[in-house]
């Protein structure tokens, strides 16, 4: 039996479709950390999240009711605590996390094809859009890369009892390792310059990442993506900007899950890794100067000679070039 952990707060308006989804993968115990009221705004919509959980009657669950507010990385980290005290391993979802059918047995068999492996950390079902063709030359079903995942992820106790949770103790280890956080990607930089003066608070995911890359370990992540998040604009972390990307279901490409089939050595992941890298560092955060240059870029030539005779400068034409 392999647990799933529900975490909730005050999102009711998300969570049956999780939970619908959950239902439909046929899960055999459900965990559910609901956390309590950050005020009294707050009051309501936790209440209404608590009401449709004492709902369900279609898994065994057991129940976890804060009465106050302790939190999204606290409730993360005391819930799997919980959890892994009594099984060897477990699979969590947040209250806005859908996940597609199958997802669970996927999840179960990764768990325990590689329970064993000190070089892998977790396994996602979460995979990021990456090129249809990048994906439809790759032979297999998952492959490892140097990255935490939080939407739809499981562990081990092995694994989670090696997590570093304090930040004086993990910025000490960053600057003695001289940490190199490029192989998960060029955003991971910034959050871990956060993460240790004290300005990234909340961020139980991003400690799980440092974690990986100081012990060079990795996730496992499906080809074909698993998850889709129902709350993006209005989480904890949510930045209520629009993403220029969307994750969806691949459901007409999911692999056949009595027959996963999982790479022998690192040569063949290399193109998924690359590819996952390019993604990534194609949205991260980029230097100040870069970003003139892409804005600059981006007005065209038209306005660049605008603002050129503003300042009264000259951009010499060449011979029979035509006017801009």
């Amino acid at each position: 039996m392999v647990p799933v952990a529900l975490f909730a707060y005050n999102r009711p308006q998300n969570l049956p479709r999780t939970l619908a989804c959950l239902k439909n993968n046929r899960i055999d115990l459900l965990y559910i950390f609901s956390d309590g009221p950050k005020n009294e705004a707050d009051e309501k919509k936790v209440r209404e999240v608590r009401e449709i959980l004492d709902q369900i009657d279609w898994v065994k669950t057991e129940k976890i009711y804060q009465e106050k507010n302790i939190g999204l990385s606290e409730s993360v980290i005391s819930g799997v605590n919980k959890v892994l005290e009594r099984y060897d391993r477990i699979i969590c979802v947040e209250d806005d996390i859908c996940v597609a059918d199958g997802f669970y047995e996927y999840m179960k068999a990764c768990l325990e094809k590689y329970r064993d492996n000190p070089e892998i950390t977790g396994v996602t079902g979460m995979r990021y859009p990456l090129p249809s063709s990048t994906v439809k030359n790759y032979p297999y079903d998952v492959f490892f890369f140097p990255r935490f995942l939080s939407w739809g992820w499981g562990t081990w106790r092995r694994s989670w009892q090696s997590m570093d949770f304090d930040r004086e103790s993990i910025a000490n280890k960053i600057r003695s390792a001289k940490l190199d956080t490029r192989p998960a990607g060029n955003d991971v930089k910034k959050m871990v310059e956060r993460l240790i003066n004290g300005a990234l608070y909340g961020c139980w995911d991003v400690f799980c990442s440092v974690n990986m890359l100081l012990n060079k370990q990795f996730f496992v992540w499906p080809s074909y993506n698993m998850v889709e998040n129902s709350g993006l604009y209005e989480g904890t972390h949510a930045s209520g900007k629009p993403r220029t990307w969307e994750l969806k279901w691949d459901k007409e490409k999911f692999p056949q899950l009595g027959r996963l089939r999982f790479p022998e050595t690192e040569k063949e992941q290399e193109e998924m890794r690359k590819k996952t890298r390019a993604f990534l560092n194609k949205y991260a955060v980029k230097p100040r100067w870069k970003r003139i240059i892409i804005f600059t870029k981006s007005l065209g030539k038209r306005y660049i000679l605008k603002i050129f005779n503003a300042f009264g400068l000259k951009i010499k034409r060449k011979k029979n070039q035509p006017p801009l």
